[in-house]
């Protein structure tokens, strides 16, 4: 069993430590654009299914708004750059996506 025990690290062999770091290498390439900052409103008028293609290129906060109130509802993001709102029933309000 003493044979396993420097396959493993735990005996023979001299020295140890690390040298100096080495010079920094070349910057990688730009990220991807930063999220869009500012609110957008889209406003329905009696339409059951609200879709909406807001291309920000993430999954972005959506409020829905029906007569001046916040309403709790679910959102559905079908990819990064569309969302679906389906209300049940026609309905007039916004959608305030952040």
């Amino acid at each position: 069993m003493s044979g396993l025990i420097g396959l493993y690290g735990g005996g023979g062999g001299g020295g140890g430590g690390t040298g100096p770091a080495g010079p920094a290498g070349p910057a990688g390439p730009a990220g991807p654009p930063g999220p869009v900052s500012d609110p957008t409103e889209y406003d329905f008028t009696e339409v059951s299914v609200w879709i909406i293609e807001h291309n920000r290129g993430y999954y972005p906060d959506v409020t829905v708004i029906i007569d001046g109130f916040v309403v709790d509802t679910q959102v559905q993001h079908t990819d990064i750059n569309t969302l679906v709102i389906d209300m049940g029933v026609p309905t007039t309000g916004k959608a305030v996506v952040d």
